[in-house]
């Protein structure tokens, strides 16, 4: 994620996933963006999940 790196450790970053893999995404799929969005911003700055 582009923004995570930009701002390093200054700030910590707060998003989630698309309401519609929500609604109509299947579960693996949901577990594999979860998966993946906190591995990519989780460092250095935090991450808040929300949704």
């Amino acid at each position: 994620m582009k923004v995570g790196k930009a701002l390093g450790d200054h700030v910590t970053v707060m998003g989630g996933l698309p309401s519609s893999l929500y609604l109509l995404g299947a579960l693996e799929k949901l577990r594999e963006e979860t998966h993946r969005l906190l591995n990519e911003v989780r460092e250095p700055g935090g991450f808040i999940f929300r949704e």
